[in-house]
């Protein structure tokens, strides 16, 4: 398929300065930023794509990204697919939570969590009495 490089070339441009205005130049680990949102551009050479990952409310390791554009570079790169990005990027920026809603989110979630492990335990136990109890 045939199509303008310069023009994919200038969408990428596009969608790097979208990336830095979401996050500036600094480091933006949860830890520092809070609940700031983080966005990630990485260049997949050797199979010829860009990713592009937004964390609404801050990154962290082991934290899921909420959106997530595969971009192949073998074709155009629609113009629908940047001004998505360039939406979500600001909403992210102007649509955050304060930081006591993100905390109250956070504890719902860990509570959640926590709930879930109790029955895995509560499953865990039961197995292993019925097991004491066949081999008894």
């Amino acid at each position: 398929m045939k199509f303008d490089e310069a023009e994919n070339r200038r969408k990428l441009h596009e969608l790097l300065d979208i990336v830095l205005l979401c996050n500036g130049y600094g480091a933006r680990k949860k830890e520092e930023t809070g609940t700031a949102p983080t966005m990630f551009f990485e260049f997949v050479g050797h199979v010829g794509a860009v990713d592009v990952r937004l964390y609404n409310n801050g990154w962290d390791s082991g934290l899921n990204y909420d959106l997530d554009w595969w971009i192949p570079l073998c074709a155009p790169i629609s113009d629908n697919v940047v001004e998505a990005i360039r939406i979500a990027a600001d909403n992210a920026l102007h649509n955050r939570p304060s930081e006591q809603e993100q905390l109250e989110a956070d504890i719902i979630k860990a509570e959640e969590e926590l709930k879930r492990r109790k029955a895995e335990v509560t499953a865990m136990k039961r197995n292993l009495k019925a097991m004491q109890k066949k081999g008894a």
